[in-house]
């Protein structure tokens, strides 16, 4: 079984598996459906969901000790209000520590002004927050993968990069209000388009170790000026940058004779320019 949104299966309060053992059937139980009571041969596998608050005793989470996550937010919402996902928390005298983030967990929930994440998650989960209007996003060092959609058209201006971020998935910032990108030292990969329609996105500063830019990654921003590309790249996909009328020059880290054979889809003259999807008016220079 695959998991699927909680919000979506949060009706569902009984799921019949009765000809089989617990354990049989692949996935995490109950695969999406957090509040259910899975009926199997051998006997009940049921929901422990308590209520997590704030230090005002306001509640804010949904959470099942028995998988170990969140399950809902059921905190205020508004433009004003900042979230902070705890990686640890107290209830009645135990201590609990998530064992990951749920997708969707913080998806359609109109607006915030901040989402912080704990120190000790270390990957954001797909669809995290999409569709919900934030500001400002921070996210901890222990964080190395951001999946996918999970910030789409959430309009954040401002990103607070964890230090090993290793990975941005595909439409992971699509369709925000970001001005500026500079990326950790530790970024190797960043999927189609993660950044794409960013109307506000006029610089990049990408970082040396940086290996894989894929398609579309840029499109339809407003990239402006020079964009230098780094000597460890590998590959940059089609169209990575179009529609970017702004770009002004590319340079590359690197000799021409010096890219790997079959790596970086780099053009030798103005004509070839095309698979990046900027202007044949663009020149490449290679340092």
């Amino acid at each position: 079984f695959m998991g699927g949104e909680p919000n979506v299966y949060n009706g569902i309060t009984d799921i019949y598996i009765a000809g089989r053992n617990e354990g049989t059937v692949g996935g995490s139980q109950a695969w999406g459906a957090q509040y259910a009571v899975v009926h199997w041969k051998d006997g009940d596998y049921g929901p422990e969901v308590i209520i997590v608050k704030d230090e005002n005793n306001n509640p804010m989470w949904h959470y099942n000790t028995r998988t170990n996550l969140y399950i809902k937010y059921v905190g205020p919402t508004g433009p004003t209000v900042d979230v902070v996902v705890p990686y640890t928390f107290e209830h009645e005298g135990k201590i609990y520590t998530a064992a990951d983030l749920t997708e969707w967990l913080l998806s359609g929930k109109g607006s915030f002004n901040s989402i912080t994440i704990e120190e000790g998650f270390d990957t954001i989960a797909r669809y995290f927050a999409r569709n919900t209007t934030v500001n400002k996003l921070i996210l901890p060092n222990s964080v190395t993968t951001i999946r996918q959609h999970a910030f789409q058209y959430c309009k954040l201006t401002e990103v607070i990069w964890p230090e090993n971020l290793v990975e941005i998935g595909y439409e992971s910032f699509d369709d925000c209000n970001l001005a500026e990108l500079i990326f950790p030292d530790t970024l190797k990969t960043i999927r189609y388009n993660a950044f794409s329609n960013n109307p506000n996105l006029t610089s990049v500063t990408f970082n040396e170790g940086l290996t894989t830019i894929e398609a579309n990654a840029f499109t339809k921003s407003n990239l402006t000026g020079e964009i230098h590309i780094p000597a460890s790249m590998v590959n940059i996909s089609n169209n990575a940058f179009a529609n970017n009328p702004n770009i002004t020059k590319i340079t590359l880290d690197m000799y021409r004779a010096s890219a790997p054979s079959g790596g970086v889809v780099a053009p030798t003259s103005v004509s070839k320019n095309q698979p990046w999807g900027v202007s044949t008016s663009v020149p490449i220079v290679y340092l």
